[in-house]
């Protein structure tokens, strides 16, 4: 029963954006953060002390990897527009 929800709104998403043709990407803040007790990922730690985070992802591996996400929006839908923010 779950699963059958789960592939429905699955399908419904992807026919509710077949007719994209613009994607705002903004890249804000692109840092991931790692909890160095719990190795988990963050994506901000404003309030929480810096010594207990290290940054991960450079300029090169944030470039790397939105230049992915392009790639795999323009495989989708070839004709979108991308505005970067």
């Amino acid at each position: 029963m779950v699963l059958q929800r789960l592939e429905k709104v699955i399908a419904d998403f992807h026919t509710d954006l077949k007719p994209v043709t613009h994607c705002f990407i903004t890249l804000g803040t692109s840092w991931v953060y790692e909890h160095l007790g719990t190795i988990k990922w963050l994506p901000i730690v404003i309030k929480m002390p810096q010594q207990l985070f290290k940054r991960l992802l450079s300029v090169d591996q944030n470039t790397k990897l939105l230049s992915g996400t392009v790639d795999q929006l323009t495989a989708v839908y070839p004709n979108i527009k991308i505005i970067l923010r």
